[in-house]
This record gives structure tokens, C-alpha cells and sequence, in this order.
């Protein structure tokens, strides 16, 4: 699904690597992964969407709204600043791959020079609703 949508503050919400996941000792990563739907897909592709608006619409509410909560809005600030320094378009959201605690899906994004970035975001189901998670996130103890 291609979109020309603004994008940013990605560098927040990164997937850590396989190996980095993999040396702070968790269990899950030797689950098989979970059973991702269509409507699943269909509803990351459409918080991506949203997150992605949001940012850079600079609407704190609806950006909060695909996070877990506590989420502190100055890590949303930040990511809004990245939008408009960086001046990333996403161009399309791809790759949607289930893990063993959800699932992440692949972004591709253009910056203000045109120079194509791949970004790839981590979802989790919290209270049974899919949140955007990573572990950057400064989420209250």
C-alpha cells in the first residue's frame, strides 16, 4: 500500500536486531511465531497510517492513541520534531512479519532529499488491542 504521507521519529521506535533481542536473555524469542490474520495486517497497516498522520499533523492525541500507555509526550514530541527536521515520506508499508510476542511491518521512506530509508516498527497486542511497542519507548516502571 503506498501512501505520501509525512513520516518520522523512527529512530524512537526501531526494531532492535535479532541479535541485540536475542542478548537480553528473552524467552519468547524461541516461541513459534503468532498466527497473524488478514485483519490484523490490516489493522497495522492502518495504525501505521495513522501514527504516521499524526506526526505529522502534530496531533499529540491521535499519535498517543497507537502507543502503549504512559508513553510520555515528550518521546511523541520528538518523533514529531524528527518529521519535520528529517522531512521523511513514508512511501509504502510492507513486510508485515508475525514474531513470537506480535509482529513488525517494513517501511519504506523517502527523507527531504530523496534518499529512500527503511524503517521497521514493532507491534504487540496490549489488552487486546495492537499497540506500536518498541523498546525505546520510556514507558513508566
Amino acid at each position: 500500500m503506498k501512501r505520501a504521507l509525512v513520516f518520522g521519529g523512527m529512530a524512537l521506535l526501531l526494531t532492535l536486531s535479532a541479535s541485540l533481542m536475542a542478548s537480553c536473555g528473552d524467552d519468547k524469542a524461541d516461541q513459534p511465531p503468532i498466527d497473524l490474520q488478514q485483519q490484523d495486517r490490516d489493522r497495522i497497516t492502518q495504525m501505521v497510517t495513522d501514527y504516521v498522520t499524526a506526526l505529522r499533523d502534530r496531533d499529540m492525541t491521535r499519535a498517543q492513541a497507537q502507543l502503549p500507555e504512559g508513553v510520555p509526550s515528550a518521546t511523541v514530541t520528538k518523533a514529531m520534531n524528527t518529521v519535520r527536521d528529517e522531512g521523511f515520506q513514508l512511501v509504502e508499508i510492507g513486510g508485515i512479519a508475525p514474531n513470537s510476542e506480535g509482529a513488525t511491518a517494513t517501511l519504506q521512506l523517502t527523507d527531504k532529499s530523496g534518499k529512500v530509508v527503511t524503517r521497521v516498527l514493532e507491534f504487540r497486542i496490549e489488552d487486546g488491542q495492537w499497540r506500536l511497542w518498541s523498546p525505546q519507548l520510556k514507558l513508566p516502571a
